[in-house]
């Protein structure tokens, strides 16, 4: 329903006198283009929401069949940085004082490995607990254009960010962590789906974190009972 463009006719040999007929067909064809483009961005948006759920559909599948923390949480970064297509995803968890630490890790080569590394931010307890915990999803496309501090904007340079999406993950009812996407080659324009999508797979983190909580719970009681 926008301006797209122009269909153009050129007579370049000679003036040409347009028949009403060919107006109207020249008008008809134009309009059939414009239903064609329109029919084709649906089938490729159709395309790509198929595709985004048979991706959250595989890495629950993938991060359920772990049966410990650990496991959960590296087969959930390795997975999101395939499947978004994205330079390193991580995990940031958070110590009783929201002191952080990045418990998991996926990164391409070229860029710098930040497993482990401790974080503490003052500014975090302030302003971002309560919202983080309230299920906040922020999308960066650019962290020079996004009014960032600039203690943050050093930190995410000393991880080559350019470009980041944070989602929290909530284990307990409480927020266990961050599930982070990072873009380090450039900016990256993160469109709605994709950000839906890294949503919906920080809460599958949490709910199989739970799980395997409650999993190893049992299997304590069991061994213990059998003593």
């Amino acid at each position: 329903e926008q301006l797209f463009g122009l269909l153009i006719a050129h007579q370049c040999s000679r003036p040409r006198d347009w028949k009403q007929s060919e107006i109207d067909l020249f008008g008809q064809i134009a309009m059939q283009v414009g239903f064609a483009l329109d029919h084709a961005r649906l089938l490729q948006r159709i395309e790509a929401e198929s595709m985004r759920s048979q991706l959250l559909v595989d890495i629950t599948r993938s991060i359920r069949q772990s049966l410990n923390e650990e496991d959960v949480l590296k087969t959930t970064v390795e997975e999101v940085r395939k499947g978004l297509s994205v330079d390193r995803v991580l995990v940031y968890s958070f110590y009783a004082n929201w002191f952080g630490i990045i418990i998991a890790e996926s990164v391409v080569p070229g860029y710098p490995k930040v497993l482990r590394s401790k974080i503490y931010d003052p500014c975090f307890t302030e302003g971002y607990v309560e919202k983080y915990q309230s299920g906040r999803v922020v999308a960066t496309n650019n962290i020079y254009e996004a009014g960032m501090a600039d203690c943050h904007i050093n930190l995410l340079e000393s991880f080559s960010v350019k470009a980041n999406l944070v989602a929290p993950i909530i284990k307990d009812e409480q927020l266990f962590g961050l599930l982070i996407a990072h873009q380090c080659s450039g900016p990256r324009d993160w469109q709605q789906p994709e950000i839906d999508l890294f949503t919906q797979i920080a809460m599958q983190v949490g709910f199989t974190l739970d799980h395997a909580r409650l999993l190893q719970a049992y299997q304590a009681t069991e061994a213990n009972s059998g003593v």
